[in-house]
């Protein structure tokens, strides 16, 4: 759990880690304990089940912890994510895809409906007859009273709105379309909003990673076993 320095959202003044194992009491039993871990620009504190069980200076200088937001949002470190705004877009589009997945199945096995007659009498299967019904008996399936069209485009229309949300156009999944007869400006427009995710994507990770980097190199500096030589106790590398 990251805690910032306010107004500045980009400096980490404090960052906890927390996790719970099981382990083995005094007594022998089984239990689960509780991790933390605390790490500051000048110390690092570990305790267990709130208990502290060691505390040393950092000897990087800094919180060894890189971090980017995905997609930056105003008033807010975290940042969005890529489906923040079909998320419910989804949901429905499953929701309408398995009922109408339903009805198909229900009318692959049609139910048989008939009047003026006994069903006892009727028996169902391959090259049956029946024979001496009524005049007035009727026997027919039943069947879907109206296409699937409509449900059909409902659902081609809230595919088209998850793609012009996310910026991600439906030729880049997979459709097929006539590159011979489309000009390059053309599809250059088309594939704009995806090209700017991708800047917006760059320069955030971008960031990111040379961030990732500069703590490498700093370890790299600090904890060289060729060039330095160690604290067994402190477990600090000796300055030479």
């Amino acid at each position: 759990m990251p805690e910032f320095r306010p107004p500045d959202r980009s400096r980490l003044i404090r960052f906890t880690i927390k996790y719970r194992f099981w382990g083995t009491s005094l007594e022998g039993t089984r239990q689960v304990f509780t991790y933390t871990e605390i790490l500051t620009d000048s110390g690092i504190e570990e305790y267990i089940n709130n208990e502290l069980i060691d505390q040393r200076p950092n000897p990087l200088g800094r919180i060894p912890i890189a971090y980017s937001a995905n997609v930056p949002v105003s008033g807010s470190p975290w940042g969005l994510s890529d489906i923040q705004d079909i998320i419910n877009l989804n949901r429905e589009y499953n929701e309408k895809a398995t009922d109408i997945s339903d009805i198909i199945n229900y009318h692959a096995a049609p139910v048989t409906v008939i009047t003026g007659a006994k069903a006892s009498q009727l028996e169902k299967g391959p090259r049956k007859v029946w024979a001496g019904l009524p005049k007035e008996a009727q026997v027919f399936n039943l069947e879907l009273g109206a296409g699937l069209e409509g449900p059909l485009a409902y659902l081609e229309l809230l595919k088209r709105a998850m793609h012009e949300l996310t910026g991600v156009p439906e030729t880049a999944l997979g459709q097929m379309q006539p590159i011979s007869n489309t000009s390059g400006v053309a599809l250059q427009i088309q594939f704009q909003p995806l090209m700017n995710r991708y800047a917006l994507k760059k320069t955030q990770y971008g960031r990111l990673f040379e961030d990732i980097n500069t703590i490498i190199i700093a370890h790299l500096f600090l904890y060289d076993p060729l060039s330095l030589q160690w604290d067994e106790e402190t477990d600090v590398p000796l300055k030479e």
